[in-house]
């Protein structure tokens, strides 16, 4: 008896995560741009409320391009109806948190309905990652950082949206081969006119002053010993009339 439960329960264990790989892992996604899981290739589930928005990250380089495929709820349409929820949207946003306002690869469907006979999944693409840098402002950014899957239910009620779990399956791909980013260019440093070294000047009576008489000092000694010989001669010429 004791056998059969343990083997009972060993039979349950590995059935678990059997079932939730066919699911893929569960994830709670982020109720904004900052608080969004960063996610690698893979499938993964979890769940939306009417009215809710749900970001998750994805790290792309250049020369990658991500691709989400995003499939019916594992419930029936009809009770996704009864909730008032009309459709579920799925956009991908570059690293500058903006979107392309139309699908960028043939074959998305960014929009998913909740009709009794809609069926078909949501299909959502990144734009080709590139390597260069962006200097433009009329295109989408499209260089390397963290891309972001962005999924919103349309609540058609006019009350608070009732708090009901809706349950759901997607698939990430990431598709190409990871480049470096091209590292612009330095721009050079701007450099005035370099000014003339200021020319020192000569020392007076130095040897590289130009010869334009005699220095200053020898003018005023020979001036001084000119006036004291013009007064040793006029005490002679007083002394011989004695």
């Amino acid at each position: 008896m004791r056998r059969a439960a343990l083997t009972l329960v060993l039979a349950l264990t590995l059935a678990a995560p059997a079932r939730a790989q066919d699911r893929g892992e569960p994830v709670v996604g982020g109720g904004s741009f900052g608080s969004a899981p960063l996610l690698k290739a893979g499938r993964y589930h979890d769940t939306i409320l009417p009215g809710e928005y749900l970001y998750y990250g994805f790290r792309l380089a250049a020369g990658q391009k991500l691709r989400v495929t995003l499939t019916h709820p594992d419930i029936d349409n009809r009770s996704v109806q009864e909730l008032g929820v009309i459709g579920l949207s799925g956009r991908i946003h570059n690293p500058t948190r903006t979107v392309d306002s139309l699908p960028t690869e043939d074959g998305d469907k960014i929009d998913l309905g909740f009709g009794l006979d809609e069926n078909e999944p949501l299909v959502v693409s990144s734009p080709d990652v590139v390597a260069d840098p962006d200097g433009g402002t009329e295109r989408l950014f499209k260089n390397a950082g963290t891309y972001f899957l962005a999924l919103h239910t349309l609540y058609s009620g006019h009350n608070t949206p009732p708090r009901a779990e809706i349950p759901f399956t997607f698939a990430a791909e990431i598709t190409g081969t990871a480049q470096p980013n091209v590292t612009p260019a330095a721009t050079p440093t701007a450099t005035g006119t370099p000014k003339p070294a200021a020319t020192a000047r000569p020392l007076a009576g130095s040897a590289g002053e130009a010869d334009s008489g005699p220095p200053v000092a020898l003018a005023a000694v020979g001036g001084v010993a000119g006036i004291l010989i013009g007064v040793i001669a006029g005490i002679a010429r007083r002394t011989r009339r004695r």
